[in-house]
């Protein structure tokens, strides 16, 4: 279904949507870091400019060789943010207030919506590869841009958007232009910068390749060309070197062996069976952390494609579905399987990019009936969305935890933060919440940089 009018290429790429989606990240950014993983990953950053890799002692650190304190997580994101911790830097040498830490904390908490930018761009590639109309890659991007987990999550600093990123530009990589030695290099390249932004990757990377060796295999036999299918693959290998001998390495300095790993905070468990299926179950459908609550679009286009899949992108649906039925099962035995505090279930916002490849395949010819339905679906999308836009999950997850019998609760948690945002009191959990030590540090009494621009404009306006 590859496209051949290479007139839609002399039109240009939609400049103006993929800008005025970025800016709305950008004036929607969180401005600072919040959640403890993150700022664990960006101890490292620091460290890194300082001469070293050990962070201070924390939540989510782990003893190394030599009796320091190290990050447990990848190293891809902390070297991701060097620039950007050196531009803070600058800032606050030039007088940009108040701290230097908070000025790094700043211009970090725009990266994220950079890589959001970049997963639509991809996306924009392989629609316009597979010949959707320049309205329809415009449609597509502002649905995925804003009615998906893509816009709550491009405020929240972290690992989760740059996995899906990695996972996204494989798949694409290797879907469009796997009959170039260079495009396979770059597929191999992405999927063990995968495993370097995330160890969830690891469960993920071998689905992805065994995958790519089916669909090499498949083609080799069909063309009898078995040393053009092996090739393939070799370049695929040759790409995930450099990522792999960068992890063994930083495990080498971290804990003396290149083949040890160590978790802070992240246990399998062996739950019972009852218990199990009830956190599968949330996982799906549940309101704190449901994939289909909180990407409805996205499993709607889905299924609206499944009528016109062909031979290739059926299989393309069945690695969805392998990828989705693995990654609920594997989360289903973690220790904080609910992804901890977030807003929604971050850990699948990879097959939220990934369902994006069905839509060259959803036809609305002939059926007004569909895209009302896909209408009103975006429409409750962004209602969603907004709600982990305008709350900071992390300070209504704390005042959740306030209220008795409530703790871990995140729909209340929004729910309450939400009040306080309105300013609407929460009766006797708002006094709590005033008087509780915690709330009255960092991160929980700085406001969001979004909403010191509305403080800004009413001090303008008078």
């Amino acid at each position: 279904m590859k496209s051949t009018d290479t007139g839609r290429w002399a039109e240009g790429w939609p400049w103006r949507t993929f800008f005025g989606i970025w800016l709305i990240y950008l004036l929607t950014a969180q401005g600072r870091i919040g959640l403890e993983d993150a700022s664990s990953m960006l101890n490292v950053s620091r460290s890194v400019l300082s001469g070293s890799i050990h962070v201070p002692e924390g939540y989510l650190t782990v003893v190394g060789v030599d009796g320091r304190f190290y990050c447990h997580y990848g190293p891809l994101t902390s070297v991701l943010w060097l620039p950007f911790v050196i531009v803070g830097r600058g800032l606050h040498a030039l007088g940009a207030p108040p701290t230097e830490e908070q000025c790094e904390e700043l211009v970090v908490s725009f990266v994220s919506g950079l890589i959001a930018v970049i997963c639509l761009g991809y996306l924009c590639w392989l629609w316009r590869e597979r010949g959707v109309s320049s309205g329809r890659v415009r449609a597509g991007l502002w649905l995925w841009g804003m009615t998906t987990c893509l816009w709550p999550y491009s405020r929240l600093p972290g690992s989760d958007l740059l996995m899906g990123l990695a996972v996204l530009a494989a798949v694409v990589h290797f879907e469009l232009r796997r009959e170039q030695a260079r495009h396979l290099w770059l597929t191999g390249l992405w999927l063990g910068l995968a495993v370097l932004a995330r160890k969830q990757a690891q469960t993920i990377v071998p689905i992805l390749g065994m995958w790519m060796f089916w669909r090499c295999w498949e083609e080799s036999r069909d063309q009898k060309t078995a040393p053009v299918g092996l090739s393939r693959l070799w370049w695929i290998v040759t790409g995930t070197v450099m990522p792999f001998l960068v992890q063994l390495t930083y495990n080498q300095l971290r804990y003396g062996s290149p083949f040890i790993e160590k978790y802070a905070g992240v246990v399998l468990q062996a739950p019972t069976l009852g218990l199990w299926f009830e956190r599968i179950g949330r996982l799906l459908f549940g309101w704190e952390h449901g994939f289909l609550v909180y990407n409805g679009v996205t499993v709607l286009v889905v299924c609206l494609a499944i009528p016109s899949l062909s031979g290739s992108t059926r299989r393309l649906l069945a690695l969805l579905g392998v990828l989705l039925t693995s990654q609920i099962a594997f989360l289903a035995t973690l220790q904080f399987w609910e992804g901890g505090v977030c807003f929604g279930s971050r850990f699948l916002v990879f097959l939220a990019l990934l369902a994006a490849l069905f839509w060259p395949e959803v036809s609305f010819s002939g059926s007004s009936r569909r895209k009302w339905l896909l209408g009103l679906v975006a429409g409750l999308s962004v209602a969603v969305q907004l709600l982990g836009v305008l709350v900071d999950p992390l300070t209504g997850f704390r005042r959740a935890e306030l209220e008795p019998g409530r703790a871990h609760n995140q729909t209340i948690g929004l729910a309450l933060e939400s009040l306080r945002v309105l300013h609407i009191p929460a009766g006797r959990l708002s006094s709590e919440a005033a008087n509780d030590a915690v709330m009255r540090h960092p991160p929980f009494q700085v406001p969001d940089f979004w909403w010191c621009q509305i403080r800004l404009f009413r001090l303008i306006c008078g």
